[in-house]
């Protein structure tokens, strides 16, 4: 029997602690499974669930606390509005504020972002939506854009992410250069995933934009030890023998069927993350960001400002005239 309080809640505390961005919870079992501290079967992942439920809602500093927000998990969120109240003193005085340090509030507020003037135009596409919150959690805000599939996407989901990609290839409506479109799909290895990168490659391919499939390919399997990682869900098995994608699968993996989710590569969590951030590194040029630094240098902006607007000192410091 589990003892979960004693012997599998620290171990999980232990493991956040090596991560360095927010793993999903899938991602904590199958580095639980690796270390053999729990099995691959579905009942230990419903334990796993229900023990990390109770550690989450202890008080902090009781002992075998996890923080509620531990781990990613952007499938759920709110269409938030601006309802709060500010005055326009408050409104004024903090634009007045902003532009006495304009340089270096114009390069930290992201007007300069770091992909203009590039050749190269990136996304990563995720084929579930749940990872989104730890693809988030990897890269610096605004460094990349993120698109959910949740699964096969819908038509008017898919033509609005082919418009907007077309408008980068163009440069219409960008205030940029034309550049090439990559885009980096994530998804788990199993007949319909494999077969949904396919057919997503297929659309895009029509537009002039470019796919690759960066994980989770059949070489990781061997490069992270993911095998005995197999998802244990008895629904997902009986699911992947009515899948009508099952037989290319089998020919390609020695009559085998079975699913392995991107979440198992949190195992390795920083080998996960390299090879996340390298797949898009690999298509930028730091070089032309450190030009468009020098182009755009804050000392340039400050001086702008000051043609356009005096600040007077002492009492009423601020106003502009």
């Amino acid at each position: 029997m589990t003892e979960w309080r004693i012997d599998v809640i620290p171990k999980v505390i232990q493991f956040l602690n090596e991560y360095e961005y927010k793993p999903t919870l899938r991602g904590i079992f199958y580095r639980l499974v690796s270390e053999e501290i729990i099995s691959n079967t579905f009942d230990q992942y419903k334990g796993l669930v229900q023990a990390l439920a109770t550690a989450r809602k202890k008080r902090v500093g009781v002992r075998g606390y996890i923080s509620p927000f531990a781990f990613a998990d952007d499938s759920r969120y709110i269409e938030d509005i601006n309802d709060r109240f500010t005055s326009y003193q408050d409104v004024i005085d903090g634009h007045r504020d902003w532009l006495k340090d304009a340089g270096k509030n114009y390069i930290n507020d992201g007007f300069l972002p770091k992909w203009y003037r590039q050749p190269n135009y990136v996304e990563v596409m995720l084929e579930k939506e749940a990872l989104r919150g730890a693809f988030k959690n990897i890269f610096p805000p605004d460094d990349v854009r993120i698109v959910p599939n949740k699964g096969w996407d819908s038509i008017p989901y898919r033509m609005n992410n082919i418009r907007r990609m077309c408008e980068w290839k163009k440069g219409t409506n960008t205030r940029d250069i034309p550049k090439t479109v990559y885009v980096l799909y994530f998804g788990d290895y199993d007949p319909t995933g494999t077969t949904m990168s396919f057919k997503i490659e297929q659309w895009l391919s029509r537009y002039g934009i470019k796919l690759v499939r960066i994980a989770l390919n059949r070489e990781h399997i061997s490069t992270y030890g993911l095998d005995h990682l197999r998802n244990p869900d008895p629904k997902v098995a009986a699911k992947l023998r009515r899948d009508s994608n099952r037989f290319r699968f089998m020919r390609e993996n020695d009559g085998e069927l079975f699913q392995i989710e991107l979440d198992a590569m949190q195992k390795s969590p920083l080998e996960f993350k390299d090879l996340v951030v390298n797949s898009v590194s690999h298509y930028y040029k730091e070089s032309i960001h450190k030009k468009n630094l020098k182009k755009f240098a804050p000392k340039k902006i400050d001086a702008y400002v000051k043609t356009k607007f005096s600040f007077r000192e002492g009492e009423g410091e601020g106003d502009t005239e």
